[in-house]
């Protein structure tokens, strides 16, 4: 019988997953050995067969075991442990304090947060036993309301999952792809996400970079060759704010059905797309079973009370959400609750148009102050978002004052070497500063135009 850990008062399923994927990767249970019998597993520990099923069900969705009619359930391949471990630490990062400089500052939304009000309410309702009870609550409806206010995405309740956050959902997709594909291959944007980058990387994907414009991805240099997802931030690249147009959209979405590529579009720098000028997504005009939507709140709730969301195809659907269940098992009931409740407040809507005013007068004093201090700064964005881009002829300037290091080249996040076109682009994530910080860029700039 297996020697296993288990401790009543946790989940059962998960913690059955987990110590058989630690004795694979131990070398005690090898290729091809088959499990104990489902009954055999219920006797020995006085668990339920329903968790020993349900167990042996998340290990065959992941690809560590398979079942043969009659004989069980045996061991189909060697979970690396170690890097789906790797891979965690790169995911689960320290994100509590605020950056002091412009390399942070960019991933870290903190004008924004549920209202202190608002959260004074629950808790004291929650103290008082008057909030509803916590099983009765809808997280992922809630949401997926939310999304389709801001974005026009009509999302199929059934083929949604709900996660910490779009970075954990794109975790769960490579985690996936890998254990279908031993030697997978990814298509990213350059410059792109570094955390997405180090998730791919983690799992040992072969990357293929392929450069932006302020139309998006270039799609003509896509690579000649097989490969197994692309991941893109189309109405709003991070971290240049570049737009993918209508004419990319189309190859790209017939480029991933041709080669049979999942198309991973991330919405998330997107979500507060308001106004006139709106870019819809990929997905919401282009719907394939080879499409995945994420996006994540963040935006709207901040980088310490954010959660995501992601739409897919049917023979994705169940594999990523056994690893969300894995993963992210110990998501707290009342921090939910309390994210659903305010999605599902009346006065999200209010909240969502003040902020958007407060960064629309940030955007606006960030771009005078660009504008005057340069002749053709060639900006990449819009006021929708946190950030945008430009050009910045002596970079220079960026060393020698404390309040310029608020904003950064992206030559410092990323290496630029065979992309020189991106070595003077500077970001500047003007949503994370004050106006008070804006307006003494805008200074320093003038000073030294």
């Amino acid at each position: 019988m297996l020697l296993l850990r288990i401790d009543r008062k946790g989940n059962i399923q998960n913690q059955l997953v987990t110590n058989i994927i630690d004795l694979i990767n131990q070398g005690e249970l090898k290729f091809g050995d088959y499990l104990p019998s489902i009954r055999s597993m219920s006797d020995h520990f006085s668990i339920s067969r329903s968790s020993v099923i349900g167990a042996y069900e998340k290990l065959a969705s992941l690809g560590v075991v398979q079942s043969k009619e009659r004989s069980g359930f045996f061991v189909a391949a060697i979970f690396d442990r170690e890097l789906h471990e790797k891979a965690k630490d790169v995911l689960f990062i320290d994100n509590n304090q605020r950056p002091n400089d412009g390399k942070g500052l960019l991933e870290y939304v903190d004008d924004t947060n549920i209202p202190g009000a608002f959260m004074k309410k629950y808790f004291l309702d929650l103290h008082l036993n008057k909030t509803a009870d916590a099983e009765h609550f809808d997280l992922k409806e809630n949401i997926i309301n939310t999304v389709l206010s801001l974005r026009g995405m009509k999302m199929k309740f059934s083929n949604t999952v709900v996660s910490k956050s779009a970075t954990s959902l794109v975790f769960s997709i490579a985690l996936a792809i890998k254990n279908h594909n031993p030697n997978p291959c990814v298509v990213l944007e350059f410059p792109c996400n570094q955390l997405i980058y180090e998730i791919f990387n983690s799992f040992n994907f072969d990357i293929k970079l392929v450069p932006v414009d302020s139309n998006g991805l270039m799609v003509d240099q896509l690579p000649n060759e097989p490969v197994d997802c692309i991941y893109v931030t189309p109405s709003y690249q991070f971290p240049t704010g570049g737009i993918l147009n209508q004419e990319r959209r189309a190859y790209l979405t017939e480029w991933c059905l041709k080669n049979d590529a999942w198309l991973i579009e991330d919405d998330s720098w997107a979500i507060m797309n308001l106004g006139k000028k709106i870019t819809s997504p990929i997905y919401l005009n282009g719907q394939n079973d080879r499409l995945i939507y994420v996006t994540s709140l963040g935006l709207i709730l901040g980088s310490e009370t954010s959660v995501g969301i992601g739409v897919f195809p049917e023979a994705l659907l169940d594999k990523v959400q056994d690893i969300e269940n894995i993963v992210n098992n110990e998501s707290s009931v009342m921090f939910s609750k309390l994210i659903s409740d305010y999605l599902g407040s009346n006065r999200i809507i209010r909240d969502i148009a003040n902020l958007a005013q407060k960064r629309r007068e940030k955007y606006q004093l960030a771009i005078e102050g660009v504008n005057r201090a340069f002749d053709d700064p060639d900006v990449w964005g819009e006021p929708r978002s946190t950030y945008f881009s430009f050009n910045m002829q002596d970079v220079g300037l960026l060393k020698n004052s404390e309040i310029l290091n608020k904003i950064t080249l992206i030559s410092d996040r990323c290496n630029c070497t065979d992309y020189p076109e991106f070595k003077n682009r500077v970001i500047y994530p003007f949503a994370s500063l004050s106006l008070d910080e804006i307006g003494r860029i805008n200074q320093q700039l003038a000073l030294n135009r």
